[in-house]
């Protein structure tokens, strides 16, 4: 995997070395366009849920993208915003992204939340500031809200898939994984209509920060954006 380009908190550019040669098998928190764009692609081959989870991280995520998620602010900065762990989020750069082999050490999934900083409600303000006036935004806040209000859920790896949960479902609010397949679904988005506004979308969807920002903007359909080049895939 290539270098991607990703902008700074401060506004600047950085480079960030994307790709995780042994990784693990449930997703980041930093759902980026690209990571959908790898996972949907997964799907249209026949991969299992699962199998197309790890080959999208294999291909696009970095270690902080598991603890970490970015949005685009509305004065071009891009924000980041990050999971209090038990530990320190320094813990993630010293383990293994698979089950150690070390007991003393959990894999990551199993890393712990911790409430320090306050990051639940600081998450949920960020959300409201930069995505409140965006037109989807409120179906996707009370699933969202339930998420980061329930200290039941102490885990890195059942909070991430949580939120994965929540996206995926507003995403596919109109169609079905298996449906991706069907010869008669890639008939429907090859129609040069359909292909030009997928197009269209493509476009407008920053794929270096979180899929919320896309979905908040242009709901369920952000879907055709993601795919609109994938349907020749056999």
């Amino acid at each position: 995997m290539g270098k991607n380009i990703a902008l700074s908190q401060s506004g600047s550019r950085e480079m960030v070395r994307r790709g995780l040669p042994n990784p693990p098998s449930f997703p980041p928190l930093n759902l980026t366009g690209e990571w959908f764009s790898q996972f949907l692609g997964g799907l249209f081959a026949g991969m299992t849920m699962e199998e197309a989870v790890f080959e999208a991280n294999r291909r696009c995520t970095t270690v902080k993208d598991f603890s970490r998620m970015s949005l685009d602010h509305a004065n071009g900065e891009m924000i980041k915003l990050s999971i209090a762990l038990e530990g320190g989020n320094r813990i993630l750069r010293t383990m293994e992204l698979e089950p150690s082999r070390n007991k003393a050490l959990p894999s990551i999934s199993q890393l712990r939340l911790s409430d320090h900083g306050n990051w639940r409600k600081n998450h949920l303000g960020a959300f409201e500031s930069i995505l409140g006036k965006k037109p989807y935004y409120r179906h996707l806040e009370p699933g969202l809200k339930a998420i980061y209000l329930d200290t039941r859920i102490e885990k890195l790896g059942d909070f991430n898939t949580a939120i994965f949960g929540t996206l995926f479902a507003f995403l596919m609010r109109n169609v079905t994984a298996s449906q991706l397949r069907e010869a008669q679904f890639r008939e429907a988005i090859c129609h040069p209509a359909v292909k030009a506004r997928g197009r269209e979308l493509a476009d407008q969807i920053d794929k270096e920060v979180s899929l919320l920002q896309s979905l908040s903007e242009h709901g369920p359909e952000t879907l055709l954006g993601l795919i609109v080049n994938l349907a020749d895939i056999s």
